[in-house]
């Protein structure tokens, strides 16, 4: 796939970046998040008020038939978002806060069958969303987190064969759970 050729080496810097800025935060106040729907990503204390959460999350897949109807496919799906945290209230070790966030997502398929011959296609998405949440702080560098919300979505799908494209706009609730591991 042409798209993971160039995004790989971003992959790299993009994490040794993010380490690099967690070197000069104060102890506890950057972290590692992984959460589900699968994520990974880094979360960084501007201030006691404000965290700010740059994640990224892909997949790679080859499909393989054999047979009649032989055929292979490939796919390849990179999203890279943005959250910013904004806590409302402090308990003893409960934190809620508010969090509006921006996603960006580009997936890319190719496939071969005897019948179709060659294809392409590739789906492009943006999607905003708001979210209440909290986080409950297990030990000094060790929190979990739970966050429900609202989004919407548009999206832009190129189909190979055809030429075709199609557009999406879709509003849905949102959950999310996860870990964050302090350094």
């Amino acid at each position: 796939m042409h798209l993971s050729r160039a995004i790989a080496p971003i992959v790299p810097i993009v994490l040794l970046l993010g380490v690099a800025g967690a070197s000069a935060q104060d102890k506890g106040k950057t972290g590692i998040t992984m959460g589900y729907p699968t994520s990974v990503g880094f979360v960084m204390h501007v201030n006691e008020r404000v965290a700010i959460r740059p994640e990224l999350n892909f997949s790679t897949g080859t499909t393989e038939t054999e047979g009649l109807f032989a055929s292979t496919s490939d796919g390849f799906t990179i999203a890279v978002g943005f959250s910013a945290l904004i806590y409302i209230g402090e308990g003893d070790k409960l934190r809620p806060y508010v969090s509006p966030s921006y996603t960006f997502a580009h997936t890319s398929a190719s496939s071969e069958s005897a019948i179709a011959g060659e294809t392409e296609s590739s789906n492009s998405s943006h999607t905003g969303a708001g979210a209440f949440g909290a986080q409950y702080s297990l030990h000094d560098r060790f929190t979990v987190f739970g966050e429900v919300g609202v989004g919407t979505s548009f999206s832009s799908q190129k189909i190979g064969i055809s030429g075709g494209r199609s557009e999406t706009r879709v509003v849905s609730t949102r959950t999310r759970v996860g870990v964050v591991f302090y350094f």
